[in-house]
């Protein structure tokens, strides 16, 4: 790799042994992994092989790895953007016949565990009773209410989203409430949870944990507070069971900094009715 971020071209065909498994693994594989968020595992040549063409299209375009930042607009935790030379490489493979190479060249692939990725968390709020998604229809969106148990005023260092079936739930947004609002929209609907609205903005799938807060800098939360979530699910052609958790890891002294909040938007995007 040289300094400018550019990898040296592999002598002769580039292969997934020894060129793109490392890639894969290093940039990819925290979601495309067996029971991942993602479809289909990186982990092997055989579950890679057949996406070789895709691979190559999401590269290059910067579709992947998924990042909703605009490049050069600042450093931000968390962000593994795919080097110019790496994505070469990855054109290179399925130019070069997406072969597998020598298996000895093939790197330790990364190993996931089921638990939290953050540690044991101090907290875990789930939601009770699990909520039936159809075998078939549209895209739904369903916002839960979790009650935060809580006797005093805590100091969060960090979440995470444990998506309860990460083969169905897409995306999910994650926020508190301190008024009794959505405990009140949740009491009128019999199913677990209430309709919410169709979003492309997440705080996760898997792969998005954000790490804990450094020391200093945590969120408040007080007694009566709720933790709302919507998510995004879409249908596997079967019923399925989505049960959401949501680990909370504590601070144990007030913090010296909040984080704060920002959404982006604009008000002069107009799309008529079937335009794309």
């Amino acid at each position: 790799m040289t300094a400018c971020g550019l990898q040296a071209a592999p002598a002769g065909p580039v292969t997934f042994a020894r060129d793109v498994a490392p890639i894969v693994f290093e940039r990819c594989a925290v979601c495309h992994h067996p029971n991942g968020s993602a479809p289909f595992s990186l982990l092997t040549y055989a579950t890679a092989r057949p996406h070789a063409t895709q691979i190559a299209a999401v590269t290059r375009t910067r579709v992947m790895p998924p990042w909703k930042s605009e490049p050069g607009y600042g450093d931000f935790i968390g962000h593994r953007p795919l080097t110019d030379g790496e994505i070469r490489v990855l054109q290179r493979w399925l130019e070069d016949g997406a072969a597998e190479g020598d298996p000895a060249d093939l790197p330790t692939p990364p190993q996931w565990t089921d638990g939290w990725q953050l540690g044991i968390p101090d907290l875990v709020v789930a939601l009770t009773q699990p909520y039936m998604l159809a075998a078939e229809g549209t895209d739904v969106s369903r916002v839960f209410v979790l009650p935060i148990p809580i006797e005093r005023m805590r100091y969060v260092r960090g979440i995470e989203f444990r998506p309860g079936n990460a083969k169905v739930v897409h995306h999910a947004n994650i926020r508190i409430d301190r008024t009794p609002a959505s405990r009140v929209l949740d009491e009128q609907d019999p199913a677990p949870g209430y309709d919410g609205l169709l979003s492309h903005s997440a705080v996760y799938p898997d792969g998005h944990f954000p790490p804990l807060l450094p020391k200093g800098l945590a969120w408040r939360i007080a007694p009566r507070t709720d933790l709302v979530v919507e998510v995004h699910m879409k249908p596997s052609g079967k019923p399925e069971v989505v049960q959401p958790s949501v680990g909370f890891y504590f601070g144990s002294d007030p913090p010296e900094r909040t984080p704060a909040m920002l959404r982006l938007g604009r008000q002069s995007i107009d799309i008529a009715p079937g335009e794309k």
